[in-house]
């Protein structure tokens, strides 16, 4: 959806999100879940915190939105649940916009700071074929990889898991309907710009800047 406004086009972006589940692992392939929302009361529950930027997050009809065009730098949705790692997390996602730059960005993020939301995170980066991990404010991984499918499409529902250890990062992303992929799609140690504490808090991630053009369409 674009708006011409002042001569400036903001395109809106929605990211959506119908299931959240952390789980908690151990070497012996047993989990347990530790948190678990299915979005279906139309009210977002008091665990979560808003960081660093608010956003304009609703949720209704067993969905929770972020609305916001231009949200800003992080705007992160935090399950304050203070879960022990290793830890995983598992969401269901539709991206309704995009724009394709550096700033355009949504996942899951892990380590988040209690005070800004900072982490570790496996995000859609930039366009929509590439997944890449980042160190917020700190450092990109580098490590920028296409999905198996190809790129996301606008108005599809996507599984995002991912994972967070001593040993690690780890993240993957499949359509919904389809099996989930055996292997990790990224796989990262802790290495890029400095150790993050354990703070036992996840999120997920969305950044947007809007574009200045002379036309609107």
């Amino acid at each position: 959806m674009n708006i011409l406004r002042s001569m400036t086009t903001h395109k809106y972006f929605f990211f959506l999100l119908v299931y959240a589940a952390i789980f908690a692992w151990t070497s012996s392939s047993c989990s347990e879940i530790l948190y678990y929302d299915d979005f279906e009361d139309g009210k977002i529950d008091p665990k979560y915190e808003f960081k660093e930027q608010k956003g304009g997050w609703i949720e209704k009809n067993g969905i929770i939105t972020q609305t916001q065009g231009t949200p800003g730098d992080h705007t992160y949705l935090v399950l304050n649940g203070g879960f022990d790692e290793p830890h995983t997390a598992l969401v269901m996602i539709r991206v309704d916009d995009w724009e394709n730059n550096e700033y355009t960005r949504c996942g899951l993020g892990f380590r988040l700071d209690s005070d800004n939301g900072s982490g570790y995170s496996f995000l859609i980066h930039s366009s929509l074929d590439n997944m890449e991990f980042l160190n917020d404010h700190r450092a990109w991984k580098q490590n920028d990889t296409e999905p198996p499918f190809g790129a996301v499409k606008i108005g599809t529902w996507y599984w995002m898991k991912a994972e967070i250890s001593d040993d690690g990062l780890a993240g993957k992303i499949w359509e919904a309907g389809e099996p989930e992929p055996k292997d990790w799609l990224l796989e990262s140690p802790l290495d890029f710009r400095g150790l993050r504490s354990k703070s036992g808090q996840v999120g997920l991630y969305t950044r947007y800047k809007f574009s200045s053009c002379s036309k609107g369409a």
